[in-house]
């Protein structure tokens, strides 16, 4: 469940940055 989580937590961040970069 943790995994899954720290997953999608990390997909947000991803998505976050590259929004930021372009």
């Amino acid at each position: 469940m943790f995994a899954a989580n720290n997953l999608l937590f990390c997909k947000l961040v991803v998505l976050e940055v590259g929004k930021e970069s372009k």
